[in-house]
């Protein structure tokens, strides 16, 4: 594969990655609006030249926003299918980018926690990823370059349905909140239902990494507003926040209870994690996953050394298909040597790691 990089445009680059970071159960959230450009069909109604003419008239503005710093315009057709997938993991995206239709593109720039998509489903969705949890502070900054388009380009709005979206359930603000929240106490100890039928709001929707809110791979459980019309962008936030703070009380307290009792299940758990990433010679992402997940676990209880929460919590990241590919060997990307390769990656890793 290597020998076709020549005819791609250059990858996207970061000077930093909110992936390094120490958070506990909060790992991170996501923000995401979407707009249309007033007077154009949706994205897949428009030909090539009209998809083209959306994006020369986004991109004009958003190089002129004062908080974007480093802005690559990265035209999907010409971005390696490595790159994509990094970007779709990167940003926690939950929709892969599947089509690769002429005038679609991405827009990143140098912090790594904003990316822009043009003609996607919709003409812009301004994706950011938050990682110490200040929601308004994020939807402040996805304000600031809406505003600097919307001085330009008018969007698509209806006085009764608010901003016009080519989905109806994203109309009104369309604002999606994603808050992903690492709960492995409460898988394993079986108090995850219960604890979810406690903070049941209509307007929430629990789920998973793969969008199955019965298997959470990871442990990683995602809160999202249900939502997006007939609400204020402030009482979107509010609710999502609130119910995370609740989970989050209840995880912690949680943790401390089995710290407390070394209750021997979860000791053998997290054992048997370690063990699966010392000795596996071929394995998969969600196996990985869960693994990493127990070590996590286990770090943050006290009982496992030889490896630092930061570097748990890019683990996250780098267990997975293009991440890893392109950490270790970019020819690996769709083979199945791939799952070897990622063996070899975390025996290497792990061999410090033990119980304490």
């Amino acid at each position: 594969m290597a020998e076709n990089l020549g005819k791609f445009v250059s990858p996207p680059t970061f000077a930093a990655s909110w992936e390094k970071n120490t958070n506990s159960i909060w790992l991170a959230t996501t923000l995401t609006l979407h707009r249309n450009i007033d007077k154009f069909n949706f994205p897949r109604q428009l030909d090539t030249e009209k998809r083209r003419l959306v994006s020369e008239l986004v991109t004009g503005p958003l190089k002129e926003v004062p908080s974007l710093a480093g802005v690559q315009i990265l035209p999907l057709d010409a971005l390696h299918p490595i790159d994509r997938e990094f970007l779709t993991e990167h940003f926690l995206l939950f929709e892969p980018v599947r089509d690769n239709q002429h005038g679609q593109d991405f827009v990143t720039e140098q912090s790594g926690t904003i990316l822009i998509q043009i003609n996607a489903n919709d003409h812009l969705e301004l994706h950011l990823v938050e990682p110490s949890g200040e929601l308004e502070k994020a939807l402040q900054r996805l304000g600031e370059i809406e505003k600097g388009i919307e001085k330009h380009l008018p969007f698509s709005f209806s006085n009764q349905f608010g901003y016009l979206t080519s989905d109806p359930c994203q109309s009104g603000t369309g604002l999606i909140v994603n808050a992903y929240v690492h709960i492995p106490a409460l898988v394993s100890s079986g108090g995850y239902h219960k604890t979810l039928a406690g903070e049941h709001q209509e307007g929430l929707l629990f789920t998973s990494l793969q969008g199955n809110p019965e298997d959470l791979i990871g442990d990683l459980l995602v809160i999202r507003n249900r939502w997006t019309t007939g609400v204020a962008e402030e009482a979107i936030l509010a609710s999502i926040r609130n119910t995370v703070q609740k989970i989050v009380a209840e995880e912690a307290s949680l943790r401390t209870k089995i710290k407390g009792e070394k209750d021997t299940l979860f000791i053998d758990h997290i054992s048997r994690a370690i063990g699966t990433l010392q000795h596996s010679f071929t394995i998969d992402t969600s196996e990985a996953l869960r693994a990493i997940s127990q070590i996590k676990f286990g770090v943050e209880l006290g009982w496992v050394q030889g490896i630092t929460i930061e570097a748990i919590n890019e683990l996250f990241f780098d267990c997975r298909r293009a991440h890893l590919a392109k950490k270790i060997n970019p020819e690996l990307y769709s083979t199945p040597q791939l799952y070897n390769a990622r063996a070899e990656f975390f025996r290497t890793l792990m061999a410090p790691i033990a119980l304490v």
